[in-house]
């Protein structure tokens, strides 16, 4: 192993944590470190496992450091080994200052997102870690790889079982592409099938059976946002058809409803939804409810399409923010670790992470974001034209622009709430396929013979980045 991408990799790890000592809590996070102190329940309304993860370091450095420490550790792999790492090329002037001057602005970027101990950071870790496992498994076939391909994944659907989604559409899209017999392909979709099918039963069994989380039911708030947002459309109160549903006592979804969140219902003038649903899940009307759902959507296709168009164009161009922003207000509350009571430490911004936080308001950005799911589709179209011409896809960028484009779908589905941070897989998988395409050494095998490089050398011109290309 090189030693330089050993040295980038911790020197972005101290980094990270100095910059974001001792990270920022926003009220999800704090009540998952709170259950992992045993203050509150430990139920399965956020991911237990990721609880479990985020207490690792809790003993030695306290909380929120140790969840920081534990995101930094997954977030710099791939910048430190891939990003950062030398690619052989000889590059000056302007490419040589753009090249690395938009790999640079991406790491400090990540290094102020950091800061904030939250699920989807610690996902992204996890994403981006399977990519250079998969790397890894591409370049050696090693058993090893696999076995760490295969860990990374069960802990991404772990921290949100719905991100099966997402990880079947990249695994299906690489088998189509990578393998070439009808019958391995039909084999690998059956097995990619499979695990869709086991993702959800499995992920449960192991929160409550093996982990020991209480049953929160947070599948209450998909079926509560759906049903209210058909109601709305088709003018009828769904909810009224559910055995001794109060619809004299609670008010009507379209009263509360909106294609942003289904916060309204929980939070909201409509709070009282939350809890009747959620008592009928605890009960034993749970497949009773689960059925009303699903008719409700089977019986109301357009409604339910219509509503679920509306909540991914908020999401997507209408959103409060985009992915996180170093401006977001949630950064100076007391759900930010300012509760001393409860063994907290606070964080104050230094003038470091005002450097930083100007590269992530340049990063994640809307303009950013669609341009890196134009590049999710871009590099799934050249891939497919590779095929044709019977040449090997790049299969890290095929699954990155598989897992970006997953992500959306699984929002599509799946989505409650229109917080930009849900979208930071997609952000972050299209800039890493993206800078794949542009990055030679990735579209075309470095040439380790005279033959491979009288290849490479016969590639016109015109698709090739417009940059001096060392040949050895």
């Amino acid at each position: 192993m090189r030693m330089r991408p050993v040295f980038s990799y911790l020197a972005l790890v101290a980094t990270a944590c100095l910059v974001n000592w001792p990270g920022r809590l926003v009220s999800d996070s704090r009540d998952m470190l709170l259950q992992a102190r045993g203050v509150s329940e430990f139920n399965n309304w956020h991911s237990p496992a990721l609880t479990w993860l985020w207490g690792a370091f809790t003993p030695i450095l306290g909380q929120p450091a140790g969840a920081l420490l534990l995101q930094a550790l997954l977030i710099f792999a791939y910048p430190a080994f891939v990003l950062l790492a030398p690619h052989g090329k000889e590059l000056a002037g302007v490419h040589s200052a753009v090249y690395w001057g938009v790999r640079g602005l991406i790491v400090m970027a990540l290094i102020a997102a950091c800061g904030w101990i939250i699920k989807d950071e610690t996902l992204l870790g996890l994403i981006l870690c399977l990519l250079l496992a998969l790397l890894w498994l591409v370049s050696s076939r090693a058993k090893t790889a696999a076995l760490v391909c295969a860990l990374l994944a069960i802990l991404i659907l772990l921290v949100r079982p719905t991100n099966f989604v997402q990880l079947a559409v990249a695994a299906s899209i690489a088998v189509v592409f990578v393998l070439r017999t009808s019958h391995a392909r039909v084999a690998s979709l059956a097995a990619i099938a499979l695990g869709c099918g086991l993702a959800l039963p499995a992920t449960n069994f192991l929160n409550r059976s093996v982990l020991g989380a209480t049953d929160a039911h947070p599948e209450r708030s998909l079926i509560i946002f759906d049903v209210a947002g058909i109601s709305t459309r088709i003018d009828r109160d769904l909810f009224a058809d559910l055995p001794n549903w109060p619809t004299t006592e609670v008010q009507r979804p379209w009263n509360c409803y909106t294609s942003a969140k289904w916060d309204p219902f929980a939070w909201g003038n409509c709070r009282e939804y939350a809890d009747l649903v959620g008592d009928r899940l605890s009960g034993d009307a749970q497949g009773d409810v689960v059925r009303w759902w699903l008719s409700a959507i089977v019986q109301h296709p357009i409604a339910y399409i219509q509503h679920r168009l509306a909540h991914t164009h908020r999401l997507l161009f209408r959103s409060r923010s985009i992915v996180l922003t170093a401006r977001a207000p949630e950064a100076d509350n007391s759900a930010n670790g300012q509760v001393d009571a409860n063994g907290f430490q606070a964080w104050k911004p230094s003038v470091a992470y005002a450097l930083f936080s100007f590269a992530a308001l340049i990063v994640f950005s809307r303009p950013v974001l669609l341009l890196a799911v134009f590049g999710c589709v871009a590099l799934l179209i050249d891939a497919w034209r590779q095929r044709r011409r019977s040449a090997s896809p790049d299969v890290v960028a095929v699954a990155a622009a598989g897992i970006g484009l997953g992500n959306i779908l699984m929002l599509m589905a799946f989505g409650v709430a229109d917080e930009g941070r849900y979208l930071l897989p997609t952000l972050m998988c299209g800039l890493v396929g993206i800078l794949r395409w542009f990055d030679l050494d990735a579209r075309v095998p470095r040439a380790a013979t005279k033959r491979r490089a009288r290849m490479f050398a016969s590639v016109p011109l015109r698709q090739l980045p417009r940059w001096k290309v060392s040949s050895d």
